[in-house]
C-alpha cells in the first residue's frame, strides 16, 4: 500500500459476487481505496477495524448473512454505528428501501449501477459525515471550554473564600500582636518606675485597668482566629 493510498478515503465494498465487485470498485478505483468483502461476517469483521472504512457499500441479497442483517450488526455495535452504509441491490421493490432506510442505511442505489452516480453519492454521504464529525468535534470542545471555565470560575470563587478567611484570621490575630506588644511596653514602664522608685497608687491602678483590657482583647481574638 502506497502513502497515496493511506490518504484516501476507505470505502468497502460488500458482495457475495466478484464480478459485481469488480464492477463497483472499478467505479471508485483512483479516487478512493477500495476494500472488499465476500460475505457479510468478513464484511463485520473488516468494519471493526483500526481504522474502519469511511462508507460501506453493501449488497442485500447475500447468503448465510443477507445485507440487512449485516446492517443491523452494524448499527449495534459502538464501533461501527456511525459508518454510512449505501445498500447495493437489484431489489427495486418499495418496501425493501424502505426496510433498508429503516435499518439505518443512507442511501439505495439499484444495479446495475451508473459510476457517476455511485460516485456521487459516496462523495455526498462521505461529506455529511464529515460534517457531522466536525460538529461532533466542536461540540466537544465547546463542552470541555465550558468545563474549564466551570473550573476556573470555582477556583476564583475559592480563592476568594480563601482570600476572605485569611482576612477573617488576619485581623483578630493582628490585634492580638497589638495587644500583646501594648501589654508588653506598660509592663516595661511598670518596672523602670519601679526600679525609679517613681510607681504611684495611680500608675498601678492604670497599669491594671490597660493590662486587663489588653488581656481581654486577646482572649476575645484568639478565640476568632481558632
Amino acid at each position: 500500500m502506497t502513502r497515496q493510498d493511506t490518504e484516501k478515503q476507505t470505502i468497502l465494498v460488500v458482495d457475495d459476487t466478484p464480478e459485481n465487485i469488480d464492477v463497483v470498485s472499478n467505479a471508485l478505483r483512483g479516487v478512493f481505496r477500495v476494500v472488499a468483502a465476500l460475505s457479510g461476517d468478513r464484511a463485520l469483521q473488516i468494519a471493526e477495524r483500526k481504522p474502519g472504512p469511511d462508507l460501506i457499500l453493501l449488497d442485500v441479497m447475500m447468503p448465510v448473512m443477507d445485507g440487512y442483517e449485516v446492517l443491523r450488526r452494524l448499527k449495534e455495535n459502538p464501533l461501527t454505528r456511525t459508518i454510512p452504509v449505501i445498500f447495493v441491490t437489484a431489489l427495486t421493490d418499495v418496501a425493501d428501501e424502505q426496510k433498508g432506510f429503516e435499518l439505518g442505511a443512507v442511501d439505495y442505489i439499484v444495479k446495475p449501477i451508473s459510476p457517476a452516480i455511485v460516485r456521487a453519492r459516496v462523495n455526498a454521504h462521505l461529506m455529511i459525515r464529515r460534517q457531522h464529525q466536525d460538529l461532533a468535534e466542536s461540540l466537544e470542545i465547546l463542552q470541555r471550554t465550558q468545563s474549564e471555565l466551570v473550573q476556573a470560575e470555582k477556583l476564583s470563587g475559592l480563592g476568594a473564600l480563601v482570600a476572605g478567611v485569611a482576612h477573617e484570621i488576619n485581623t483578630p490575630i493582628s490585634i492580638v500582636l497589638s495587644a500583646a506588644t501594648h501589654f508588653s511596653a506598660l509592663t516595661e514602664r511598670l518596672k523602670n518606675q519601679i526600679s525609679r522608685q517613681e510607681l504611684r497608687q495611680s500608675d498601678l491602678q492604670s497599669f491594671m485597668t490597660q493590662t486587663s483590657e489588653a488581656a481581654r482583647l486577646m482572649a476575645v481574638n484568639a478565640a476568632r482566629a481558632a
